[in-house]
């Protein structure tokens, strides 16, 4: 586990590592992000070996129990000036370019992003009240949704989630077509095998 960087160590470490197939990138979004998002990251992530994309999880906007807003558009409107405060697992992130593009071009606010280290950092900020919104995939804090430490407003799916039914999506709440959805991957070593992919492929 090598966080940091919007994933750029741990993709670092996996793009330096021995090409034997006993060290791979488990890795989301960030990775074709962060090709177009840093000039000068020492390597270039397109040199992995890709081996398969094993899950996809939606991004969710959540809010603190205790705020009041009943739904997104009046935590919106609740906010001075329009300026909307999200907070993310850090910058790049696929949370990140979903509550970007929402905020300033759908919602036409004034978004402040607050990147932090990464997603338990950013969800035990919210929860502290420390931050009034967290934009994140539903895998990153779906228990505490469940369980309403914290209050999911819209998730960006084309339907609403068993995990948090509760939780509709952003069609539901107003701006239908919205949907955002992050996936997490698998990737070797540049100059690995194709043996070796083969065979985690048949896994």
């Amino acid at each position: 586990n090598r966080p940091g960087a919007g994933a750029n160590i741990a993709t670092k470490a996996v793009v330096t590592a021995t090409a034997d197939g006993n060290m791979l990138l488990v890795t989301t979004a960030a990775l074709p992000i962060n090709e177009t998002l840093y000039r000068n990251k020492g390597f270039a992530g397109t040199v992995l070996k890709p081996i398969a994309v094993v899950a996809t999880t939606p991004e969710v906007f959540a809010i603190g129990k205790n705020d009041t807003s009943k739904d997104l558009a009046e935590f919106v409107a609740n906010q001075k000036d329009r300026e909307v405060i999200f907070a993310t697992a850090g910058i790049g992130t696929g949370s990140h370019i979903a509550g970007e593009y929402f905020f300033k071009f759908i919602l036409k606010a004034n978004p402040k992003h607050v990147p932090f280290r990464g997603g338990p950092d950013a969800t035990n900020a919210l929860m502290g009240g420390h931050v009034p919104m967290v934009v994140s995939s539903l895998s990153g804090f779906a228990a505490q949704v469940a369980n309403g430490d914290i209050r999911g407003l819209a998730i960006a799916a084309d339907q609403r989630n068993p995990v948090v039914k509760n939780v509709p999506t952003f069609t539901e709440v107003g701006y239908p077509g919205f949907t955002s959805l992050s996936w997490v991957g698998f990737f070797a070593p540049p100059g690995t095998p194709d043996a070796i992919i083969t065979a985690y492929n048949k896994q």
